[in-house]
C-alpha cells in the first residue's frame, strides 16, 4: 500500500539547516552591521530599469495601483535577486 506522507512529515524529516552567523575575528558581529542585508529595495537595486524605478516612485507617491506589466517585471527582478542570494523556497 502507498503511504500518504504529509508536508509536515516531510519537513520534520529534513536534515536541519546550518546557519552561518557572521563573525569578525572570533567574536560575533553586531546585528546592526548586517541587518537588512537580505531585503530587496527597488530604489537601490541595479537590475531595476530606471524607467520602472521612476514609475514605481510616481505610483507610490500618488497611491495608485501598479499595473500587471509592472508587477510582472518587479516579480521577475525580485525572483532573480532572491535566487542570487541563495533563496530556495518562495511563499
Amino acid at each position: 500500500m502507498n503511504e500518504v506522507v504529509s508536508n509536515r512529515d516531510r519537513a520534520l524529516s529534513r536534515k536541519p539547516r546550518q546557519i552561518d552567523v557572521p563573525v569578525e575575528k572570533n567574536k560575533g558581529r553586531m546585528v546592526s552591521s548586517y541587518y537588512g542585508e537580505l531585503t530587496f529595495d527597488y530604489r537601490n537595486e541595479k537590475s531595476v530599469p530606471k524607467k520602472l524605478r521612476s514609475e514605481l516612485d510616481k505610483l507610490i507617491l500618488s497611491q495608485k495601483s501598479i499595473s500587471k506589466d509592472q508587477a510582472s517585471q518587479v516579480a521577475e527582478i525580485v525572483y532573480d535577486w532572491a535566487i542570487k542570494k541563495g533563496c530556495t523556497h518562495f511563499c
